[in-house]
């Protein structure tokens, strides 16, 4: 068993972690579920090694352990998956395991195939990891764990940038693991992980448990509430018509390679009006980003044309494209959407700095940079202090930071992809009410998700990617979930 005794973490003013007890049995699924900032992550930290508790003790099979670095989690059988992979994109999938374990090459392969055979995963081991998608990055995460006797296996948020197949397809790979004697803990804000396939759940709030019951004995209502209470999750149904005439964005025949393992553009067309959600629906890797990306100018066209408000961006730079009014909430808010070393001020202040308002004669006044913060914090309804490091936000947070930013400017496209992706019910909720806000002062929206339920909430329109083509639209009005499902599977 691993116990966690009376664990407690802190930044600053802020416990993290709150004399936080936990038990983990082999055999096990335990999905640990809460808010954004919940303490959730942190406390995975600290059993895989990454993070030293202030105080409390961590307890594996009946020994005391104080780990002082990851490696020395891994000897004792812990390893953890996070949600940003920890993988070298150059190198092989069996070089990264290699990086890990050592030791004799043909052995490792040997050692690695019976695990793949065994739980039927697809994962190369011959292609560098630049050119796997997400869900093989993934698994070989899993595999390097595995390969190196990992007993207790962490895995955090792991559903949240996958399609429902692949997200079904972790779910039976962490019962297999269940069966064959392994430990899997699910840091999770998806209710249909915990429901479908972990024998437990603990909730998390404020950096304490609140909650910790059999699955049998509760159910979705229940750990809402207890992660919390009632919320509502704002939909665009009861919101008047606000689509205008004029189109704000033309695509017209565009083209594109994809990276590799995902489908690139072709020969796609689409508008979107003012004051309208366009919402862009599609499994994981048939097209979403690519066309995300040249919207953006993050990508240059093969083929065809970009027109913004009448001008031709075919391959304006994405700066030339905000000034015109184009702004863009990134998939990976972390990697691209912020820069994590800078403090939260001067995250806000990053589109506007070289304005003479904010910097006068190119010099930079900290005061002005952080007064202009303080103000548009004020329009997310948001509090941080300025000088915290924007990398140890959470993830609602850091989104709700780059919202504000993009939209500060009242811009006449917001590009979103994923916005409310790996977010908590109540981040969820705001992150939609911004957007809806941005539509009724007459903003375009151009919504990129694989939640049809949430495409349906707020789209005034909605088309359906395929292998990297438009095979078809449905006005919410007129469809359901299941409707744009088998359109999205072919049917």
């Amino acid at each position: 068993m691993l116990e966690a005794c009376a664990i407690t973490k802190c930044f600053g003013a802020t416990r993290a972690n709150d004399a936080v007890d936990l038990e983990i049995s082999p055999g096990e699924i335990l999905a640990i579920v809460g808010e954004n900032g919940a303490g959730k992550s942190t406390l995975v930290k600290i059993l895989c090694g990454l993070l030293k508790p202030d105080s409390g003790t961590l307890v594996v099979d009946g020994r005391p352990e104080a780990f002082h670095s990851v490696s020395q989690a891994v000897s004792v059988g812990i390893a953890a998956v996070h949600q940003h992979f920890a993988l070298v994109p150059s190198l092989t999938g069996l070089e990264n395991i290699w990086l890990a374990v050592g030791g004799n090459r043909r052995d490792l392969v040997q050692r690695a195939q019976k695990i793949i055979n065994r739980l039927g995963l697809q994962v190369p081991l011959d292609q560098p990891i630049h050119q796997l998608p997400v869900p093989f990055q993934q698994q070989l995460e899993i595999l390097r764990a595995l390969v190196q006797n990992c007993k207790y296996l962490l895995l955090d948020e792991p559903t949240a940038a996958l399609g429902s197949q692949d997200a079904d397809a972790v779910r039976r790979l962490a019962g297999s693991l269940a069966l064959s004697d392994h430990a899997v803990v699910l840091i999770t804000h998806k209710l249909s992980d915990v429901l479908e396939c972990a024998h437990r759940v603990v909730v998390m709030r404020q950096g304490r448990i609140v909650g910790n019951w059999p699955i049998h004995e509760t159910n979705a209502a229940a750990i809402s509430d207890a992660m919390i209470g009632e919320i509502s999750i704002p939909s665009n149904h009861n919101c008047l018509p606000n689509c205008g005439r004029d189109v704000v964005l033309d695509v017209q025949n565009v083209s594109c390679s994809g990276s590799a393992g995902t489908a690139g553009l072709t020969d796609v067309s689409l508008q979107v009006h003012s004051g309208e959600i366009l919402g862009v629906a599609g499994v994981s890797g048939n097209g979403q980003e690519p066309l995300a990306e040249v919207v953006t100018g993050l990508k240059s066209p093969e083929s065809g044309k970009i027109l913004f408000l009448d001008h031709d961006v075919t391959y304006h730079s994405p700066a030339r494209r905000h000034r015109l009014g184009l702004a863009h909430v990134p998939a990976d808010r972390r990697r691209y959407g912020a820069a994590g070393a800078l403090p939260v001020y001067g995250n806000l202040c990053l589109r506007r700095y070289r304005e003479s308002a904010l910097s006068p004669k190119g010099w930079i006044r900290s005061r002005i940079w952080k007064q202009f913060a303080t103000d548009l914090m004020k329009t997310v309804s948001a509090d941080w202090p300025l000088d915290f490091q924007t990398r140890h936000l959470s993830g609602g947070n850091l989104q709700k930071l780059i919202l504000a930013r993009e939209l500060d400017a009242s811009p006449r496209l917001l590009v979103a992809v994923y916005p409310t992706r790996g977010l908590d019910v109540r981040a969820v909720s705001q992150t939609r009410r911004i957007l809806l806000q941005s539509r009724r002062a007459g903003g375009s929206v151009l919504l990129i998700s694989e939640d049809l339920r949430e495409l349906l909430d707020l789209s005034d329109r909605i088309i359906a990617m395929s292998g990297g083509r438009i095979i078809g639209s449905v006005e919410p009005g007129q469809a359901s979930a299941a409707r744009l499902g088998q359109l999205l599977g072919g049917g």
